[in-house]
């Protein structure tokens, strides 16, 4: 038998374990998370898991190494069992999946042996690197060579080099007990997957491109030069509980994907750079991180998307969240920023769902020429208004959604701009401006409200509602 038959199974890419398969992040582009190869079958199959692969009823169109592979009907939006048109030699190939909403995503697939022949190379291997003797990362990866298996790097101390990775199935992790065990700079490049960072501090920042795959926990950059984590042309990522200080801290565009789970995001007092930047086609979920500081700490620009569940956003001295792209926020916590809570731009959309309170910032929420949707959060204790709609603007409040202790207006609508009030009863209540102002004419502002009694504007200290034009 040879080395390839001997594989039952060989799974690639950095996302072997997520707990939960989150929703509505990520726009509608195919997201490839795992790859596994079936070597028994005849062909072989690839069972592929990830999200947004058939989003109606067509099946995707799936390319290995520019040859097209056989879809069943049967496939999920979540799960492709494809089998190949012919068996490859080992080697490294791209993988292209095309929904039926014409966006396609991409992956690299590692599959049998790599690397010059021999006894050993389809071994895991371990290496130590003692930096604090003078030893060297990128000395270290020379000398392991192309191996297929998993290559493990062990290091104590901290070397002062860049190291630069073009391969697959290399962990770089801290030795025991060498709590500052790092490097300056990690770049992931073409061919770079299923790199796993364990413990590192790597002083400079990490940047991922060109398809690069990685998993990094308790990741620490506290000196970066362009950023702390940046990602771009389709690479894709996942953070655990990573410290980020004196930053702008991440980027992602160009179709790259980022799952940040815990850890802390912070800046300094003089530090005025922005937190987490998402555009042009990169999406990312921010989940139970706190972000402190930075300014703004969450921006998403045209063509970006954001999902945050229990994050927290505070301490800034701007904007917490800038929006020109999709954002939802769901149980997530925006205070005590000195700019406004959220602020959707043109061409934003932010939806605010379960849980999510907005307090104490310099304004609540302000939407100018976008799309905002509201359902059971509390919007309370900012020092201007809770919500403004202006710019020909729309305004959905549903839920039992509390808007309650502004120093301004509660809601206040301008501009051309439309608010819609439907579901269980909302209060508008105890604010120091009117509960409801619409802008006097010329401008026109309108509402409606679904259910008798589902907006309480009462307790404002102007009345509850201003405005003169209002269907109902």
């Amino acid at each position: 038998m040879n080395r390839l038959q001997s594989y039952l199974t060989f799974a690639f890419l950095l996302f072997m374990v997520l707990p939960v398969d989150l929703v509505a992040q990520g726009g509608s582009a195919p997201v490839i998370l795992s790859v596994t190869v079936n070597y028994q079958s005849t062909p072989w199959q690839i069972t592929i898991r990830g999200r947004n692969f058939k989003p109606s009823t067509s099946v995707p169109t799936i390319l290995f190494n520019n040859e097209p592979v056989y879809v069943p009907q049967d496939c999920t939006d979540q799960l492709v069992v494809a089998t190949l048109t012919s068996n490859p030699n080992p080697g490294t190939f791209l993988l292209t999946m095309t929904n039926s909403k014409k966006v396609t995503g991409t992956a690299y697939l590692t599959i049998g042996a790599e690397g010059p022949p021999g006894e050993g190379w389809d071994q895991p291997v371990k290496w130590e690197v003692l930096c604090s003797a003078g030893g060297s990362v990128n000395a270290a990866l020379a000398e392991a060579g192309n191996r297929s298996s998993r290559t493990t790097f062990s290091i104590t101390g901290f070397c002062n080099e860049d190291v630069n990775i073009e391969r697959s199935n290399i962990t770089i992790r801290a030795a025991d007990g060498s709590p500052d065990a790092g490097f300056n700079k990690l770049n992931l490049n073409l061919g770079a997957h299923e790199i796993r960072i364990e413990n590192l501090r790597i002083a400079h920042g990490l940047n991922a491109t060109d398809g690069a795959t990685f998993r990094a926990e308790n990741l620490r950059v506290d000196q970066p030069d362009w950023g702390s984590v940046s990602l771009s042309n389709s690479a894709s990522g996942l953070l655990i509980n990573p410290t980020l200080t004196n930053c702008g801290c991440i980027e992602v565009q160009a179709g790259a994907y980022l799952h940040m789970n815990g850890g802390t995001l912070s800046g300094t007092s003089s530090n005025t750079a922005g937190g987490v930047s998402v555009s042009n086609g990169g999406s990312m979920d921010i989940i139970e991180t706190v972000i402190q500081g930075l300014v703004p700490g969450l921006t998403v620009g045209t063509g970006g998307s954001v999902y945050l569940d229990h994050a927290t956003i505070e301490n800034g001295t701007g904007d917490a969240i800038n929006a020109r792209g999709s954002v939802i926020l769901f149980g997530t916590v925006i205070r005590n920023n000195n700019g406004g809570g959220i602020v959707v731009l043109p061409g934003g959309r932010a939806e605010i769902q379960w849980g999510t309170e907005i307090s104490g910032n310099g304004s609540g929420v302000s939407v100018r020429g976008g799309v905002l949707d509201i359902s059971n959060a509390t919007i309370s204790d900012n020092h201007g208004p809770g919500i403004a709609v202006r710019s020909a603007s729309s305004l959905s409040l549903g839920g039992i959604t509390l808007v309650t202790g502004n120093q301004g207006d509660g809601i206040q609508l301008g501009d051309l701009s439309f608010m819609e009030v439907s579901g269980y009863p909302s209060t508008v209540t105890g604010n120091t401006g009117w509960g409801l102002y619409c802008s006097p004419a010329p401008s026109v502002a309108h509402y409606t409200v679904q259910y008798t009694g589902a907006l309480d504007a009462n307790g404002n200290t102007k009345g509850s509602i201003s405005c003169v034009l209002a269907t109902n």
